[in-house]
């Protein structure tokens, strides 16, 4: 079945306490809330954040959080850092859905994404302070498997970055960057811990 929070979300009873199955967990509160649990992680199947709280930080993640199934952003930020992290373990594209100027993640997103089939994967990122939503596109190319993208983005200037010519992710034209905002995206695997697959990067 599917539950609704109008409050904080704690387990304290680890998998005794609550058991994902196919349902929906629908964070709805109108003020701020946070989300915590006793295990390592704390695992939904779909999860829907729909807080009317219009704070900047509406859900707080103090543990971190995976989802299975379907990440709906209706309205409200979600506040992360890389220790309470909210990684999308569903590897579908469309595992994600929502996401706008009032609702996305403040602070870094993991997608797990699909060892074979290539796909656009939308890191739903911004900055609260500002309430900017700066999503980035990532479209897979050549395929490994376990393969995840950790992406965040940065309202404040990245530096002048000098990348060696044809090295990965960088045209051998390209020379410098010098910009008001980035975007760190990093590659990963959940078995050798360095990701091999190839894609390719669209900012909005």
């Amino acid at each position: 079945g599917d539950l609704y929070a109008a409050g904080n979300w704690q387990n304290n009873l680890s998998t005794t306490g609550f058991v994902e199955g196919i349902g929906r967990v629908t964070m709805m509160g109108n003020q701020v809330q946070t989300i915590n649990a006793s295990d390592p992680i704390e695992t939904f199947h779909h999860l829907t954040i729909n807080n009317s709280s219009g704070d900047n930080a509406a859900i707080t993640l103090t543990t971190p959080v995976h989802v299975s199934g379907v990440l709906n952003l209706s309205n409200g930020r979600v506040f992360t850092t890389m220790a309470n992290l909210l990684t999308v373990t569903n590897t579908s594209t469309a595992a994600v859905v929502g996401g706008s100027g009032s609702s996305y993640v403040n602070g870094p997103v993991r997608r797990y994404i699909h060892g074979t089939a290539p796909g656009a994967y939308i890191l739903p990122v911004g900055k609260s302070n500002v309430g900017l939503y700066k999503p980035a596109t990532v479209t897979t190319v050549n395929l490994a498997s376990n393969d995840f993208f950790t992406g965040e983005y940065f309202n404040v200037p990245g530096g002048n970055i000098t990348p060696t010519a044809g090295a990965d992710f960088f045209d051998a034209i390209l020379f410098g960057i010098l910009k008001d905002e980035y975007w760190q995206i990093d590659r990963g695997n959940t078995v050798s811990g360095a990701g091999n697959t190839e894609a390719k990067v669209t900012l909005p």
